[in-house]
């Protein structure tokens, strides 16, 4: 699941989504944007902060998506 399809079922904002990560609300933003792929131990918290529904590999295509999209 992407992290931007998770916050809005879920209702998360960005910010609170941030707080339980350890990371800043800018951060979050561009990960669910696809700007930047986040390091394995950020991606690590979002797993675990998002119960497993968005996994590493998920934001890993993401940002790869956007990537090309860009390109």
């Amino acid at each position: 699941m992407t992290l931007r399809k998770w916050l809005i079922q879920n209702g998360c904002s960005q910010g609170e989504l941030a707080r339980r990560v350890g990371v800043s609300q800018s951060a979050i933003a561009r990960y669910a944007a696809g700007v930047r792929c986040p390091r394995p131990r950020v991606m690590d918290a979002i797993a675990r902060a998002t119960g497993g529904a968005v996994q590493p590999s998920d934001l890993v295509d993401a940002w790869c998506l956007a990537q090309r999209r860009a390109a």
